[in-house]
């Protein structure tokens, strides 16, 4: 492409003052193509005004006569312009400036013949794009029309790429995105070196002689070459800020690391991060300004305006990341102006509703967001109070269920089979659920050990009812509270098993006295017997085992019964013992009662250690309940998690930590229980051989009685 006359070098390089960047910035967008006026009238970049308007009478009688094909490469799109699409086209192409930039993203001719002989451009015409490409690759080391050549590839590659950005779904395949990426790359890095390509300016310079119009300066060139990389740029800012909007994060990122790493188009790394900070502040203030809008319309619906804001923050939160802008202060604004909108539009919409649960889900989110600490306070203030809601909603049924069974003026048993009933349920199911760090937790555990407490101790105050007071004492152990309510009650359940024995211990010697009056009697009548024979007798020492099993009292008794011989139960054996032998069989007696002293302590000791073993082990099969309940309800929840919701996907993942918080637990617990079975097996060792050593010496005693009496 010749020109009429060579402008220097300093007449190229002087930018005009009325250079419009901001026209530039308006033309070049991802519809730069698509609008190219060029494309849509059908002509060459060399046309003339007469050119144009021949093609433009041209067009219109082909549309009366009913055919609308524009014959141009599908390359260039296959739509159809409209007639009043290219009088715009028309209108564009006689401004020169404007016509300067359609020129600059369009094809041109290798040389000075112009685009009628260009046999690339006849390729391209006729759809043979590789055969034009070919051509043009073959001279871009030229030095003399490289750089037209290399403006050709890039305009046809950058055409590819933004067609294809159209076409792509938000979750592209990996070949797409490979393409795609290949497309951006071949166009960029030409458009980059374009940048430095004196010989081209002078093509661009040369070809704003042979327009001789007034209106065009060299100085419009000089603009074209500083702000024509930064308006290319800034198509791909526009399109990481599309991709965010529908959360194509790869192509985000595949877009960050053409333009930054590669430090392409921008003279500065941070430009362009800087750039899509501007286009994404001012998207966001537009969101805020709509949520505003809607709060006053219609605040009961105002939480889906809130959600979907916190939504669009989470989105331009990640791409600030990407960006490495978390830093920058005015990234940080412009996040918590989002933030607190979408909160007041939550606190609003809530005391509309009253919907505890959606307004914790949004507010969850926002907390997460916030940037400052007066914006995170206040979200995380609100969150709680959120929660507390929620949770007093939550728990108001097993609540009422422990109100219920307290103020029951019903016998402590059925008040206890009140509980198991209607409160254990309910308990279990809220205890799966609630994380172990939830104070209100505590709070219900405390509430229903504390109403299990008062049923036992009225059992037994008011009715002496030890079973029923047993069972709700270890129903409360088992499941456990706070450490004052843990040592309460492990306190209550020593005293209890202190007065059950004490009581059983009652019974006994209450048994043991009607016993002792009847062999007291026939003693008595042995005695009296022996005393006339000038003997010596002995009174019962017999004993039995203590496994149960009856031994054979040995009685003293003459072998005549006295007057009183008849009240002596003829079916037991009676001797008369030796004086000689008193002592000794006095002696053994001791040793028994000194053995059996030594098995009542062990025996005491094992029931402690029983209680405690117990204990632990229905804590951990409490838990272990819990467990299964957490587990049945995340099964469930599993099919309803929506995987394009980053909240839902957070609360089911927090349920799943929950649920692997209990498991901990309920192992942990676990192992605490079997800690106690070991010294428990061996209390009970100790206990059945101490058992032994007093029956074997019951049995050696009673033998000694057989062998001396007579």
């Amino acid at each position: 492409m010749v020109a009429s006359s060579t402008p220097s070098p300093h007449e190229v390089s002087r930018e005009s003052e009325s250079f419009d960047v901001q026209a530039l910035k308006l033309a070049v967008t991802p519809t730069l193509y698509a609008n190219n006026a060029f494309r849509i009238i059908g002509i060459h970049i060399d046309a003339t005004a007469r050119d144009i308007a021949k093609q433009m009478a041209q067009r219109k009688l082909r549309a009366e006569l009913g055919d609308t094909s524009t014959g141009t490469n599908p390359l260039f799109g296959d739509d159809a312009p409209s007639i009043d699409r290219q009088r715009d086209a028309e209108l564009q192409l006689r401004d020169p400036a404007a016509r300067l930039v359609h020129e600059l993203f369009w094809f041109w001719p290798m040389d000075g013949r112009g685009c009628a002989s260009d046999p690339a451009l006849h390729a391209l015409a006729a759809g043979n794009t590789a055969t034009a490409e070919k051509l043009w690759r073959a001279m871009e080391s030229n030095p003399q029309s490289g750089g037209i050549a290399s403006h050709n590839i890039a305009v046809r590659w950058h055409i590819a790429a933004l067609q294809l950005e159209s076409k792509l779904t938000d979750k592209p395949d990996e070949k797409s995105r490979e393409t795609l990426a290949q497309c951006w790359n071949s166009s960029l890095k030409r458009w980059n070196r374009l940048r430095s390509d004196d010989a081209f300016w002078h093509f661009i310079a040369a070809r704003v002689v042979a327009l001789d119009d007034p209106r065009l300066s060299l100085g419009h060139v000089a603009g074209l070459r500083r702000h024509f990389a930064a308006a290319i740029g800034g198509i791909n800012v526009e399109l990481v800020i599309k991709h965010t909007e529908s959360g194509a994060f790869d192509l985000v990122t595949m877009h960050i690391r053409l333009i930054r790493d590669s430090s392409r188009l921008f003279d500065n790394e941070d430009t362009f991060a800087l750039l899509v900070l501007v286009r994404a502040k001012d998207l966001i203030r537009r969101r805020v300004e709509a949520v505003k809008r809607l709060l006053e319309d219609s605040p009961a619906t105002a939480i889906d305006a809130s959600r979907d804001l916190a939504s669009a923050l989470r989105r331009h939160f990640r791409l600030f990341g990407l960006l490495d802008l978390l830093d920058n202060q005015n990234a940080r604004d412009v996040i918590d102006e989002g933030v607190t909108a979408a909160l007041n539009c939550a606190i609003q919409s809530n005391k509309h509703t009253d919907d505890d649960a959606a307004f914790v889900d949004v507010v969850g989110d926002l907390s997460t967001l916030a940037c400052g600490a007066t914006v995170k306070a206040r979200a995380d203030k609100n969150l709680e109070l959120g929660k507390n809601a929620l949770l007093t909603k939550q728990l108001t049924p097993v609540f009422d269920a422990l109100t219920a069974v307290r103020d029951s003026t019903a016998s402590q048993d059925a008040r206890l089979q009140a509980f198991e009933r209607d409160v254990s349920p309910l308990l279990t199911q809220e205890l799966a659920v609630l994380p172990a760090s939830e104070p209100v937790r505590a709070d219900l555990v405390d509430a229903a050990a504390t109403l299990l407490r008062e049923i036992s101790v009225d059992a037994w105050n008011k009715g002496k009812d030890g079973k029923t007071a047993l069972a709700a004492l270890n129903r409360a152990t088992a499941l456990g509270g706070s450490d004052a309510t843990k040592k309460a009650l492990y306190e209550d359940l020593h005293t209890l098993q202190k007065l059950l024995k004490e009581r059983a211990a009652a019974q006994r010697e209450k048994r043991l006295k009607v016993t002792v009056v009847a062999v007291a009697l026939v003693a008595f009548l042995v005695w009296a017997s022996g005393v006339f024979d000038g003997h010596q007798t002995l009174s019962n020492r017999a004993y039995s085992p203590a496994s149960g099993q009856t031994g054979q009292p040995a009685v003293s008794a003459a072998g005549t019964p006295s007057r009183g011989a008849s009240l002596v139960d003829e079916s037991q054996p009676t001797y008369r013992v030796p004086a000689s032998a008193v002592a000794q069989l006095e002696l053994e007696s001791g040793n028994i009662d000194a053995q059996k002293a030594i098995q009542k302590q062990l025996q005491d000791r094992l029931d402690l250690s029983e209680s405690a073993l117990n204990a632990e082990q229905e804590r951990a099969d409490s838990i272990d309940a819990q467990v299964d309940a957490l587990k049945n309800q995340l099964d469930r929840a599993r099919a309803m998690v929506n995987d394009t919701n980053s909240a839902s996907i957070a609360s089911f993942n927090a349920r799943v930590d929950q649920y692997n918080r209990l498991v901990q637990q309920s192992r942990a617990q676990r192992r605490k229980a079997n800690a106690l079975v070991g010294p428990h097996n061996d209390l009970v060792a100790k206990v059945n051989a101490q058992q032994r050593v007093v029956n074997q010496m019951i049995d050696a005693y009673n033998s000694h009685l057989q062998n001396v009496g007579h």
